[in-house]
């Protein structure tokens, strides 16, 4: 490679601008800097000098920063600036550190991400934690925290705890009536007369029975729907709430009509039937358009806040989650999707290998037993349907993957955005694509295949 084609290109930083309080740091930086490169030297045995010197491992810089001529400062100044300005360049962003106070509790956490230890389902709502300098910001937050957190608390608890008895019926009652229909099976093959098998075939198909009217009593399926929408559609408004313009708008701090709006959105979604949560899913809906506040200015300290705390407890909560459910859900699918069709073949194979047995004149107990088990594959293979269908696991992984693809492309165009009106524009975006996404999965659970 001829060297004298290397053309630097740095990470474009010419439209960055440092906030104050970075550029503050920028003198620090510079000292550290120098006294990085000189304990560098000094470890390997370079010393002051007038004059530098390479065999002598003497250098004139080798004094303490206040002592550098200015041009030398000015040097280490200016690469600190650009290392601040590249990092802010690349999407990320250098915050203070504050004391914030929470259940009398001191707590460093500024500018702290989300503890790996929140879920998907809380670490986004809970902001009990998180301290911004951004007033109307704070404002919002401790009016979501006061009027929502509460309900969504209820509420997903309610919707786990319904979630878990649905999921034990249908585990229960596939498997129970898989095991009915292979006993039942058994039975007419003639292969085993003993009392013992038709006992447990009753036992199984009397379990099944059980669990099929369990579920349509309790319809712990609606039960789990509504609580899970009544939660998300919590999650949604909290978020739609931090990007009312009214509450962006000079003078409009502690706006009681903004308050008093969402008091009564909580009190509506909480007061939801399972004919609401159907409703909601049929109609159409009009995407709303959220209007950019008038006199905002664009490098504004709340609106840097707005984002940041945007980016950590929406979009990277969000983005993580539809990762890992895409993941899930689409082995999930392909176990109980290769295992019908294995299964299927499977029972084709045997009956195959019964004819044959048949044709050569083999043991008639040998024929019977392959046809058995020929008859026997299919109704385990129904079974897997049965789990495939009631948590619609290909179509909801598919979902998940698009979704998560339309948010990482909303996500980059916000970072690279440079207006305000540009900013509201793609944070209302991104409500749209998580509330259609929540439509989408709240219809695919309604019409799954399943009882209750």
């Amino acid at each position: 490679m001829d060297l004298n084609l290397y053309n630097p290109k740095p990470i474009d930083t010419s439209k960055v601008s440092l906030s104050n309080h970075i550029s503050d740091i920028v003198e620090q930086l510079a000292q550290n800097s120098h006294d990085v490169w000189a304990r560098g030297r000094m470890a390997e045995g370079w010393h002051y000098g007038p004059r530098r010197d390479d065999v002598r491992k003497e250098h004139p810089s080798l004094v303490p920063y206040e002592q550098l001529p200015e041009s030398e400062k000015e040097y280490d100044r200016n690469l600190a600036m650009e290392t601040l300005k590249a990092v802010t360049a690349l999407g990320y962003r250098i915050r203070t550190k504050e004391k914030c106070v929470s259940d009398g509790r001191a707590l460093d956490i500024r500018g702290a991400a989300i503890s790996p230890q929140s879920s998907h389902r809380i670490g986004d709502m809970d902001d009990s934690t998180e301290c911004v300098s951004s007033q109307p910001l704070k404002a919002a937050l401790q009016e979501c925290r006061t009027a929502i957190l509460p309900a969504f608390r209820q509420a997903d608890a309610q919707a786990l705890k319904y979630q878990k008895w649905y999921r034990m019926l249908v585990y229960a009652a596939a498997v129970g009536g898989t095991s009915a229909v292979v006993l039942a099976t058994v039975q007419l093959s003639g292969l085993l007369k003993s009392p013992l098998v038709w006992k447990a075939e009753a036992v199984a198909a009397f379990l099944t029975l059980f669990m099929v009217l369990v579920g349509m009593a309790t319809k712990f399926q609606h039960q789990w729907l509504l609580e899970r929408y009544k939660a998300e559609r919590l999650r949604m408004v909290k978020f739609c709430f931090l990007l009312e313009p009214d509450l962006w708008n000079p003078g409009t701090l502690g706006n009681s009509r903004l308050n008093e709006k969402l008091s009564d959105t909580v009190k509506e979604i909480t007061a939801s039937t399972f004919a609401s949560l159907e409703g909601w899913v049929s109609r159409s809906w009009m995407p709303r358009v959220h209007q950019p506040p008038a006199g905002l200015q664009f490098k504004n300290e709340g609106l840097e806040d707005l984002l940041h705390y945007y980016h950590q407890k929406r979009l990277d909560v969000q983005m993580e989650y539809l990762a890992e459910a895409t993941k899930r859900d689409f082995f999930r699918d392909l176990r109980l999707r290769l295992a019908g069709s294995t299964l299927f073949f499977g029972s084709v194979a045997f009956v195959l290998a019964h004819l044959a047995v048949e044709r050569s004149g083999g043991d008639l107990t040998w024929s019977k037993s392959l046809m058995l088990v020929a008859a026997v594959l299919p109704a385990i293979g129904a079974g897997c349907r049965v789990l495939r269908t009631a948590h619609e696991y290909a179509r909801n992984a598919s979902r998940f993957e698009a979704t998560h693809d339309v948010l990482g492309a909303l996500s980059r165009k916000l970072r690279d955005a440079t207006s305000v009106q540009a900013i509201f524009q793609e944070l209302g975006f991104c409500e749209q694509v998580l509330e259609s996404d929540l439509r989408e999965w709240m219809r695919l659970m309604v019409e799954a295949e399943w009882f209750g």
